[in-house]
C-alpha cells in the first residue's frame, strides 16, 4: 500500500510558517474522528503541484459547530447525533457525501503515526464557499 505525502510536511519544506494562513478552498469533509475529549480530526486527500498529498486537520468543538452550522440539515443532525453530546476516543463518523468547505488553518506541532511522521493543520475557521470562489475556479 502507498502513502500520499503529508501536505502539512510539504507546506514546511516549502518555507510556511507556524503563523501563515493557510487557506484550503474546496477542502472535502467526508469524515470527523474523536481523538480526544477536546480535539476532532479529520484526514482527506488533495492535489498540489500536481501531485496527491494527504490532509490532515484537527480542530476542537468550538470548529464542529461551526461546521455543523454550515452541513446540509441531514448530516448536521448526523454529527448531533452522534458526536455533539458524546465525544468517544476513536469513533470515527463518516458522511453520507463529503460537504465542501471552505477552511483556514495554521500549522501544528509534528505527530508521529505508525509509518511517519506528518503536520496536522489546526482549523483556526470555515466558511461556506461562495460562488464567486467558485466561479474563480472554472
Amino acid at each position: 500500500m502507498s502513502f500520499a505525502p503529508d501536505f502539512g510536511l510539504r507546506l514546511v519544506r516549502d518555507g510556511a510558517s507556524p503563523e501563515t494562513d493557510i487557506l484550503l478552498v474546496p477542502f472535502q469533509l467526508g469524515r470527523i474522528s474523536v481523538v480526544n475529549e477536546e480535539l476532532l480530526t479529520t484526514v482527506s486527500g488533495m492535489d498540489f503541484g500536481g501531485e496527491p498529498h494527504a490532509v490532515s486537520l484537527d480542530f476542537d468543538a468550538k470548529i464542529l459547530k461551526s461546521i455543523k452550522q454550515l452541513c446540509p440539515k441531514k448530516i448536521a443532525r448526523l454529527i448531533e447525533g452522534e458526536l455533539q453530546n458524546s465525544f468517544t476516543k476513536g469513533h470515527t463518523l463518516m458522511f453520507p457525501q463529503p460537504v465542501e468547505l471552505a477552511v483556514t488553518a495554521r500549522l501544528g506541532k509534528v505527530q508521529k503515526a505508525q509509518y511517519e511522521g506528518f503536520i496536522p493543520l489546526v482549523v483556526q475557521s470555515v466558511s461556506k464557499i461562495s460562488r464567486q470562489s467558485q466561479k474563480d475556479k472554472k
